[in-house]
């Protein structure tokens, strides 16, 4: 359940400072225009590192400053008010450093975790997440690190003529408002790197892959898969694992797509020409696929036989 972030989606907090600051530290603080930020709601387990004094446990209105951290435990919760007006929510397992607050370059570092961004008016945002610096362009955002298996994932939050929240934006490249990912779910296919992942560019396993989806179904986020079955080495054995993986999946839809394209220039051509399949000067302007000599005489009635048991589940043939 995701629906905590929008408690007190509004609030606003007064930062007046206490009478017994001089009018000379005022002076100086407002020529470095250092933002403050005000822990506003805690539930659960909830830590502050101030000073660096070391994690101790947070309350309400604590007043955090740049160079300090919070974090949350499994079933912690944080609500940060930044003096600018802008919200920050820390879910279950965070960890942000409140790096610079500077107002014109504020900069978070999130550790782990997950975090919702509503922005108000700092002229540049940064979030450092996984070695990743993420500049946003948007005032809605949410950020999702899992430093274990080194996956991240940003989203973000737009909203239709009706006032509607939506994850990425309903335009003419996405009518439907939902993300499309293209996988290789079998792990003896990610493993050969040479002939297909790095093809692909998918540098990622399926249990990353997994974690993915699960977090786009937590958050029910519509999503369609397109998943490609042909590479090289693959057979009934990596066939029937990637339909083991999805068959408990919920996308909006999913399409198999049987064989993969030849591009010129690229390892996987290259194996083709090595495998008799194009000639070494074939420009590959007229669409040519691999297709694994393993799937040949039985994939097109097994997954034909498959789809029709699934609602949204298609196959296509090259």
């Amino acid at each position: 359940m995701t629906y905590w972030f929008y408690v007190n989606y509004f609030s606003k907090i007064d930062f007046s400072r206490p009478t017994e600051e001089t009018d000379e530290s005022l002076e100086i603080e407002k020529l470095a225009k250092i933002l403050l930020a005000n822990l506003f709601f805690v539930q659960g387990e909830v830590e502050a590192d101030i000073a660096n004094s070391g994690y101790q446990k947070a309350v309400s209105d604590t007043i955090l400053r740049q160079g300090d951290k919070i974090r949350t435990g499994k079933d912690g919760l944080a609500i940060l008010n930044l003096e600018s007006g802008s919200v920050i929510r820390l879910g279950p397992g965070t960890e942000i450093i409140l790096q610079d607050l500077a107002e014109d370059n504020l900069i978070l570092n999130q550790t782990k975790g997950r975090t919702y961004h509503n922005l108000e008016a700092e002229k540049k945002y940064q979030v450092k997440s996984l070695d990743v610096e993420i500049t946003t362009l948007e005032t809605k955002f949410e950020v999702i690190t899992n430093s274990e298996l080194e996956f991240l994932a940003i989203f973000v939050y737009r909203e239709d003529k009706a006032g509607k929240k939506l994850l990425f934006s309903r335009d003419a490249c996405n009518p439907l408002g939902f993300l499309d990912l293209s996988i290789f779910t079998s792990e003896k296919i990610l493993a050969r790197r040479k002939a297909v992942r790095t093809e692909a560019n998918m540098d990622f396993t399926k249990e990353q892959l997994r974690v993915a989806l699960d977090m786009l179904e937590q958050i029910q986020m519509s999503y369609v898969l397109s998943v490609l079955l042909g590479g090289p080495g693959e057979d009934r054995s990596t066939v029937e694992e990637t339909v083991d993986f999805l068959r408990d999946r919920t996308p909006l839809m999913l399409d198999f797509g049987v064989g993969i394209r030849l591009m010129p220039h690229t390892r996987l051509a290259d194996l083709a020409v090595k495998e008799g399949l194009i000639s070494a000067d074939d420009p590959l302007m007229e669409p040519k696929f691999y297709l694994s000599p393993h799937l040949e005489g039985w994939i097109e009635g097994y997954l034909t036989e498959l789809c029709s048991e699934r609602p949204g589940w298609t196959v296509a043939y090259q």
